[in-house]
């Protein structure tokens, strides 16, 4: 958090500016979130893991996360995709998907996918997971 005070002034009249640096604080809590739900994964506490994915999907970081650029060259999309808030966005869903479907609920691991080809629309692992789930 930031404050601004006058150089003769006491700390007892500071001003203070929470927006100033709010942003990087939830994108720095989202991201340890989202490392913590990949150990509960790989130590199989599936729902714990869902639950947090799920909180990252609801967070106020990803609600508002810049909209997508309107152009489609890969330059404009990978710069769309170092924005934090888009890459928690973008691997939350996938790992929701995963989640899914390793549950065997084809048709929300197919709305997660679809969601997260609506990020980014260059994986090809993602389109054989839709392909796959489509066709079943």
């Amino acid at each position: 958090m930031i404050r601004f005070a006058a150089v003769n002034e006491d700390s007892a009249s500071l001003i203070t500016s929470p927006e100033v640096n709010g942003k990087e604080a939830l994108e720095h809590a989202a991201k340890l979130q989202y490392e913590q739900a990949l150990k509960l994964c790989e130590e199989g506490m599936i729902a714990e893991a869902e639950t947090l994915l799920l909180g990252i999907l609801n967070s106020p970081v990803v609600q508002n996360k810049p909209p997508p650029p309107s152009s489609t060259l890969t330059h404009d999309i990978e710069l769309y995709l170092e924005q934090k808030a888009v890459l928690l966005h973008y691997l939350s869903l996938k790992n929701l998907a995963t989640i899914s479907k390793e549950k065997g609920e084809k048709q929300s691991a197919l709305e997660y996918f679809v969601k997260a080809v609506d990020v980014d629309s260059r994986d090809v692992v993602m389109w054989s997971h839709i392909g796959s789930l489509s066709y079943d």
